[in-house]
């Protein structure tokens, strides 16, 4: 993908946000789980690209690293959205580890590590969300 593709393909993004956030809950949960269906059904085929890409033909033990920056990552974020998704279809809110307010409002909201399998598994990553001022959780 070059420059002119990535900036096409982030526009098309941008104009499509409000159609998705519009989206029943329910169909939302269906494209995540086709998403996750069709995501692992190529993850070999990914990882073995990616090897060859980076010519680590000769390393399988690089494969592992492979696995785990490529089809594992992108998996378990889905697997996060759907389980989200299931949690605000019964009404409820996802548990969160911790919601902070700056001196100017600003709420800010931890999102990752969520779990303990998380925290072991990546230990060092972290991310947060920070809201627009006047937003809250």
């Amino acid at each position: 993908m070059n420059q002119v593709e990535l900036d096409q393909s982030i526009a098309r993004l941008v104009d499509k946000k409000t159609e998705w956030a519009r989206k029943p809950i329910t169909e939302k949960r269906a494209l995540l789980e086709a998403l996750r269906g069709k995501s692992a059904a190529v993850a070999e085929r990914w990882v073995n690209a990616a090897i060859k890409a980076k010519g680590l033909e000769k390393l399988p033990l690089v494969a592992g690293e492979e696995w785990i920056a490529g089809p594992w990552a992108l998996l378990h974020g889905i697997n996060g959205l759907i389980e989200t998704l299931a949690f605000l279809e019964k009404g409820e809110k996802r548990p969160l580890r911790q919601v902070r307010t700056r001196a100017n409002g600003q709420v800010i909201v931890d999102m990752f590590p969520l779990t303990t399998f998380d925290r072991l598994l990546l230990s060092g990553f972290r991310s947060e969300v920070w809201m627009e001022l006047g937003v809250t959780t």
